[in-house]
């Protein structure tokens, strides 16, 4: 019985010293810190990016719509948006359609690159075929370019992101972008 009392006092002070080494390891050991890899977003740069989107028809621009705005690096910072366009009534009752111009983008750094993410819709109403019965008012028919690309931009130079036929008629359309980093 003593043997068997004295086994057991052995591993609980075995026990005892193995509890108390690690809590004075685990009190030795710093605090976490953040992960200093990541970019805070007070350390985010500034960029301001210039998009141009061009109709061409026979290899002239017909159209050149032009949008700018600044963003902060950062793949987690919430996206950037420009939307301009028109609601317009169809039908009775009015049922609205929104038409125009949307651009919804994100910017951030990988290995020394600027990475755009770029949504562009771009829709407008075609305008009405001679030959058809149809009111436009009634049953418009809608144009829609719609684009989603990820791409590495050089800064100050400008990017063809996109060259696009437009399946409906002979028209071409460009989406060309250029970064440029603004001091703050």
């Amino acid at each position: 019985m003593i043997r068997v009392l004295n086994n057991c006092a052995l591993k609980m002070v075995v026990l005892g010293l193995l509890l108390t080494a690690a809590g004075f390891s685990q009190s030795d050991q710093k605090p976490a810190t953040p992960d200093t890899n990541k970019a805070s977003a007070d350390s985010a740069e500034t960029y301001r990016i210039d998009i141009s989107i061009r109709e061409m028809q026979n290899g002239k621009a017909i159209s050149s719509r032009n949008y700018s705005t600044l963003i902060r690096d950062g793949r987690y910072i919430a996206p950037r948006t420009i939307r301009v366009g028109s609601r317009l009534p169809v039908g009775t009752p009015a049922n609205y359609l929104d038409v125009g111009t949307n651009l919804t983008l994100r910017a951030w750094k990988l290995e020394g690159q600027l990475i755009l993410s770029m949504t562009v819709e771009v829709s407008s109403i075609a305008p009405p075929d001679p030959s058809s019965a149809i009111k436009l008012a009634d049953s418009p028919v809608l144009r829609q370019l719609r684009t989603d690309q990820e791409a590495a931009i050089s800064l100050g130079k400008p990017t063809l992101l996109n060259s696009i036929d437009d399946p409906g008629s002979n028209h071409k359309f460009q989406i060309e972008v250029t970064a440029t980093k603004e001091k703050v």
